[in-house]
């Protein structure tokens, strides 16, 4: 069987790439380490109402295609992104981690992390994640 690639999902969710590598941000965005990246400054959208922080561990950013694709959550301008093929740590200032899109008559979320769904102290149980998650869900089911 033939593998394929995620980026072949890039029309309906308006993500080109997903880096190879883990956001580093600085002591005042991240939970005690620093790949536990601490959001506090968050857009505009349905998605965000009534969070205050989201904590997204391990999280990647984002090459976006830039049509009908809308930025939830961004980084700081003083992240850092760590290459896992050469572990080289480089500035990459506000990227996107979090972007939304609607297609036909669906929509989609594109998050740089998965490990924030996972239960413990830097996942679900994490700021305001549950929250953020139960909006996720009525976003996408036209609940909002």
């Amino acid at each position: 069987m033939k593998m394929g690639s995620i980026r072949v999902l890039y029309k309906m969710t308006g993500v080109k790439r997903f880096w190879n590598g883990l956001i580093q941000e600085a002591p005042s965005h991240f939970l005690v380490n620093k790949q536990n990246v601490l959001i506090t400054e968050l857009f505009n959208h349905p998605i965000t109402e009534g969070i205050t922080e989201v904590v997204l561990p391990n999280c990647t950013f984002l090459t976006i295609t830039e049509e009908d694709v809308e930025d939830i959550i961004v980084t700081s301008e003083k992240a850092e992104f760590k290459y896992l093929l050469d572990n080289d740590i480089s500035g990459i200032g506000t990227v996107p981690i979090c972007v939304v899109s609607e297609f036909f008559s669906g929509r989609c979320v594109t998050i740089g992390s998965s490990d924030w769904l996972i239960e413990d102290d830097f996942g679900l149980d994490a700021g305001d994640n549950i929250s953020f998650l139960t909006n996720i869900i009525k976003w996408l089911s036209f609940e909002t």
